[in-house]
């Protein structure tokens, strides 16, 4: 319900496309562009990090359209891999008006 949500607010400003699983994200991205990737870290049966490297293994230039979003908090190990990888993060809840702006930065690599 909540990726539903978050897709209907977005669909007012970008074209949005949503899956509710790693699995069918990983389909998409291979038979379509986009410019950026909202993805949880926190998902079941593959983490928003298995889904980035499998991605970057197949697509690099993809992988770079990755933005996380997080309701766990930043633990050690996500800090270092949001390090290691560049990919900004949302911390949930977020207002909409900051994921248009992250987005915004994000797709024109400008600072997130």
């Amino acid at each position: 319900m909540l990726g539903k949500a978050l897709a209907d607010q977005l669909s007012e400003s970008h074209e949005v496309a949503l899956v509710t699983n790693a699995e069918d994200a990983l389909g998409r991205i291979a038979r379509q562009r986009f410019d950026a990737v909202l993805c949880d870290v926190k998902m079941p049966a593959m983490s928003g990090e298995e889904l980035y490297r499998a991605v970057a293994a197949r697509d690099p230039e993809q992988a770079r359209r990755f933005i996380f979003m997080t309701g766990v908090g930043f633990s050690p190990e996500l800090q270092g891999f949001l390090a290691e990888v560049g990919a900004p993060m949302l911390e949930k809840p977020f207002p909409i008006r900051r994921a248009l702006a992250i987005i915004a930065q994000h797709v024109s690599g400008g600072p997130t």
